[in-house]
């Protein structure tokens, strides 16, 4: 092998290397500006967002089968509504409405 082939295969080595970081950087950060990654034992991990910010009229609405509201569907625990509120009518664990209440009684949450 002669200093040309070895210039041209140290090249695409390093392009390779390169490509790779963008993709990384690339799926890291492109569904989200708040996303982080980091590196566990070798692996890349990338957080999601740490806010959800859906509220009554973007979230999935969940109704029982007799059509009752249950709440929103979504991780919004400052959203009044979200069954991920602990404190809400729907979030808590205590509320005879919430799906989160293992002892809510079958027809208040639709079973």
């Amino acid at each position: 092998m002669n200093n040309e082939d070895k210039s041209e295969t140290r090249y695409i080595w390093i392009m390779t290397f390169i490509m790779i970081i963008g993709i990384f950087i690339l799926a890291c950060f492109s569904g989200s500006a708040h996303a982080a990654c980091f590196t566990v034992r070798g692996q890349v991990k990338c957080t999601p967002e740490p806010n959800d910010v859906r509220n009554d009229y973007n979230s999935l609405k969940l109704y029982t089968p007799q059509g009752q509201y249950r709440g929103n569907v979504n991780s919004n625990q400052l959203d009044p509504n979200s069954i991920s509120n602990p404190l809400g009518k729907y979030g808590s664990n205590l509320s005879p409405y919430s799906v989160n209440n293992q002892f809510a009684q079958p027809s208040y949450i639709g079973e």
